[in-house]
């Protein structure tokens, strides 16, 4: 007697066209929905116009300072000790601020750009790295404000130059679309998907992405929900949307938040990243292996795959490569005793 069995197998997938092919040349993400990004750049115009008009002489005369020569002075400067201090704009932060508005704006900044006049500063009490913000300021209220001014500018622009890496980063990788196909007469369950790409081809994964370093950025990213609106994959009338088992409570992270911004700044940016990071997982929802001496291994589950159903793969996945690879496959379920095997050609425009 003749039963039905599934008929599964791999292939790419070609929107334009609505094709299924074996073959593809990839494609590059069009990073569409960038107000975030917009919104930023704005923000930080806003604040550098504000800081423009606030024009300032430079310092009458340079104050002598006391430098900490020990262990205890960098870590606790008590106010009756120092006295006033000049409270000029780092050198630090002038070189930022001048490489990205050129940059961004392709601005050379005046001259005067930095002056704060004759803003002095003293710590209130006592002011150690762990509270690093009781400082009281010194001056007209125009220096106060320009000093304010830049020093939010430079803070923004950070954002500003975070958010550019990150969408330059994903813009510089080749994206390729798959799906599971199931040919067959009957449906098959617990469908197991490996896809091995060469050990030279890397690809991006929860192990090895991005992240960035900087706060508000990844605060953005995150509410923004970034990644899953350029990567994640959706239901169209020919390809159904994989099928998510799981959903992720995000409020731990939000929780731990508020508590680390209040006494430990280092924690809650870890604390942004791991965030980050868990909604990459769970875009991505796919295992990573590199115990192969030959391949990087995605492994994939498909709950269920019926019969003339095609299902995308969660996420785009995004790989760095220089010349023409292959990409093996294998495919286990619960109805099916065989491994189904087969490949698929990536061609990489020069």
């Amino acid at each position: 007697i003749k039963t039905k069995s599934s008929n599964l197998e791999i292939s790419f997938y070609d929107n334009n066209n609505q094709l299924f092919p074996k073959e593809t040349n990839g494609q590059k993400l069009k990073l569409q929905n960038l107000t975030f990004f917009t919104n930023q750049i704005h923000k930080v115009k806003e604040l550098f116009h504000e800081a423009l008009n606030i024009t300032l002489p430079g310092r009458d005369k340079k104050t002598e300072v006391i430098e900490p020569t020990d262990m205890w002075r960098r870590s606790m400067l008590l106010f009756s000790l120092e006295g006033p201090l000049e409270a000029d704009i780092s050198e630090e932060m002038k070189i930022v601020i001048k490489e990205c508005v050129k940059k961004y704006f392709n601005i050379r900044l005046p001259d005067d750009f930095f002056n704060v006049g004759n803003l002095m500063q003293t710590y209130i009490g006592i002011s150690t790295l762990i509270f690093p913000n009781n400082i009281n300021y010194l001056g007209t209220p125009d220096e106060i404000k320009k000093h304010k001014t830049v020093k939010s500018f430079y803070w923004e622009i950070i954002t500003l130059n975070e958010l550019n890496y990150f969408v330059e980063y994903l813009h510089s990788k080749t994206a390729l679309t798959f799906l599971i196909r199931n040919v067959g007469e009957s449906f098959d369950e617990e469908v197991v998907v490996d896809l091995m790409f060469p050990k030279e081809i890397t690809v991006v994964s929860c192990n090895n992405i991005l992240v960035p370093n900087e706060y508000d950025a990844l605060s953005i990213l995150i509410e923004n929900k970034y990644i899953k609106e350029q990567l994640m994959l959706r239901s169209n009338s020919i390809v159904n949307e994989y099928e998510r088992i799981h959903t992720v409570n995000y409020e731990a992270f939000t929780n731990l938040d508020l508590i680390y911004r209040l006494h430990d700044s280092s924690k809650s940016l870890q604390n942004k990243k791991e965030h980050f990071l868990r909604q990459v997982e769970n875009l991505f929802n796919h295992e990573v292996f590199y115990d192969s001496n030959s391949h990087t291994i995605l492994r994939y589950t498909f709950k269920k795959v019926n019969p003339n159903i095609n299902i995308f793969f969660p996420s785009l996945i995004l790989v760095n490569a220089v010349k023409d690879f292959v990409v093996d496959y294998s495919i286990k379920s619960k109805h099916s005793g065989a491994i189904c095997t087969g490949e698929l050609s990536c061609l990489v425009n020069q």
